[in-house]
């Protein structure tokens, strides 16, 4: 199972996310869909985070593990944005795949 922690700064912004696990939907290599989806948005907010909103968090990533770690007290409008809509994604996943997606939001 992929489970998905999402913090919370005091101002109420999505401030860290981890990302730790395998979803092991499919039988045989390359037909994990669930896998590839996570992996899909987990790129995205790696790449967004260090090659367009460069400094604003810290990242960590490695064989079934994601670390985001936001570094500004107040995160830019683009920021905020880019991390609402990453966590709107993972919940719909979670809808979809419960079972292999958990997300955990605190």
């Amino acid at each position: 199972m992929i489970r998905i922690l999402l913090e919370r700064d005091d101002g109420g912004d999505l401030s860290k996310i981890e990302v730790v696990g395998h979803a092991r939907f499919g039988d045989e290599p390359g037909t994990d869909i669930v896998c590839s989806a996570v992996s899909a948005l987990v790129g995205y907010l790696g790449l967004t985070f260090s090659e367009v909103l460069v400094g604003q968090a810290e990242l960590v990533a490695d064989d079934g593990l994601f670390r985001l770690h936001c570094t500004h007290r107040a995160l830019s409008p683009e920021a905020r944005v880019v991390l609402e809509g990453w966590r709107l994604s993972v919940l719909s996943l979670e809808e979809n795949y419960s079972g292999w997606v958990k997300v955990d939001e605190q």
